[in-house]
């Protein structure tokens, strides 16, 4: 069935459960490996526009996610 979401596979498991920023990791990647993250697409203009806003996203949250890491490896 196209378009539903399990959410029962968003229930944060194993070493995921140790702490917060963990149990959000598991979920943003549970979410990420579900998604359909379409890149281009559409007609010209909008799949141009749509391109250029998933490059943004994906250069932020790469920012973000070694910002994350950095902060949790300075914690151990």
């Amino acid at each position: 069935m196209e378009g539903f979401t399990d959410f029962s596979q968003f229930t944060v498991s194993r070493h995921y459960t140790n702490s917060v920023t963990m149990a959000a990791y598991f979920r943003a990647m549970t979410w990420l490996g579900r998604i359909a993250f379409r890149m281009g697409g559409g007609d010209r203009e909008t799949g141009s526009l749509r391109q250029l806003s998933g490059a943004v996203s994906l250069s932020l949250l790469l920012k973000e996610s070694a910002n994350l890491i950095a902060g949790i490896g300075a914690k151990t």
